[in-house]
């Protein structure tokens, strides 16, 4: 029996780090079925593991999600090859990004209104007037009116549960049976299934209910005002052409679209706007230097519209280092191989996940010469 065991554990070590690795560029080793998530959950800063790991295995490496290998980019050289100069189509995506700029100014005044307001307490929430703000211009896109008075509430739900959700997406048991969803039928990862069903089913519930109130009240000869009463006519055109079709222009994508877009551009812009404030706060002359630029461009009557944005040179330099401190995601958007490709001298075959740690290359002193962790003093 103990000659058995030994033998089939032998297998297992055999298998788990050697063979399944074989043909992938060296990494940190796994453990078996969870992989590398023990390490990315570590309380470390995740971009300083992939920094390390960067580091020790020059500049791209595999990691494995459970048992799902993907293949880390982390050198800029490295990046801009495999994604720019050599291997562009092979490992290409496309996102798409569309400006509703007037509604975002609408509710941009409608927040310095507000924060003029609280100062006069002495008390002011920052933090809540950016993300009421940051919310009412995306539901103000989606569906036609912004978070205010008795709707405020209907907000700190909704938000609530998008940051419960983010929060537990990046949980190690979620992100592992996100990838192999046999697990959890097994009772530990039920508990964590279940969690992230009810998350999301609160969402849904929200976005529902907003689907079914256009419904009940769309005029289908007025002019359109957001983006579920022009889906809505575009479902009912469809259907008058091509007859009922669930594939095409339906219900059930109405709510995926609405879904993504809420869950996209609410976190990612209100932590970023977050962590701006933190920054700014800790360096008054950057605050400063910004504020006299601004001041020397825009007029006090109105606020800043992209046409100001060529002359605000230094409010660019700012954004941009925010965005470039900031760690949003566990993992950047990853890429797949639609080809065979060699990177580095490393092949890597068709299907392989490629993930461009981009983080690395902002906090890599080789590309910047600057000091690490802190905000750029630009001057």
């Amino acid at each position: 029996m103990i000659e058995l065991f030994l033998f089939f554990l032998g297998l297992l070590l055999f298998y788990n780090y050697y063979w399944k690795r074989r043909h992938f560029p060296p990494g940190p080793p796994p453990l078996p079925i969870l992989g590398n998530l023990g390490s990315v959950a570590s309380p470390r800063p995740k971009y300083q593991v992939f920094l390390d790991w960067s580091k020790k295995y020059n500049g791209i490496f595999t990691i494995w999600i459970g048992e799902l290998p993907c293949v880390v980019i982390c050198d800029y050289a490295l990046m801009h090859s495999a994604l720019v100069k050599d291997h562009a189509e092979a490992l290409s995506g496309r996102y798409q990004f569309v400006e509703h700029l007037n509604a975002i100014r609408v509710e941009v005044a409608s927040l310095l209104k507000r924060l003029e307001e609280d100062e006069k307490t002495g008390i002011c929430d920052i933090i809540g007037r950016f993300d009421a703000c940051i919310g009412s211009v995306i539901n103000n896109l989606l569906f036609g009116y912004s978070f205010e008075g008795s709707k405020l509430r209907e907000f700190l739900e909704l938000k609530k549960n998008i940051q419960e959700l983010f929060i537990h997406i990046n949980k190690s048991p979620t992100i592992l049976y996100m990838n192999f969803p046999w697990l959890k039928h097994f009772p530990y990862f039920k508990r964590y299934f279940e969690d992230g069903v009810y998350l999301n089913k609160k969402i849904f519930d929200f976005l529902e209910q907003q689907i079914k109130e256009h419904e009940k009240n769309i005029d289908f000869n007025s002019e359109t005002t957001d983006f579920c009463e022009a889906f809505l006519k575009e479902i009912k055109h469809q259907e008058e052409i091509h007859g009922p079709n669930k594939d095409n222009y339906s219900y059930v994508q109405l709510k995926n679209v609405c879904y993504d877009l809420w869950l996209a551009g609410m976190e990612t812009t209100a932590t970023t706007c977050q962590f701006a404030i933190i920054y700014l706060l800790n360096h008054p002359e950057v605050l400063k230097r910004a504020q006299k630029e601004l001041d020397a461009v825009v007029d006090n009557d109105r606020l800043v519209t992209m046409d100001d944005k060529s002359q605000l040179h230094y409010l660019q330099a700012v954004v941009s280092e925010v965005q470039r401190a900031i760690n949003l995601l566990l993992f950047n958007i990853s890429h797949k191989a639609l080809d065979d490709v060699v990177i580095d001298g490393h092949l890597i075959k068709k299907g392989t996940i490629v993930l461009p740690q981009i983080s690395c290359v902002l906090y890599d002193e080789k590309v910047l010469f600057i000091e690490i962790n802190v905000i750029i003093i630009f001057g």
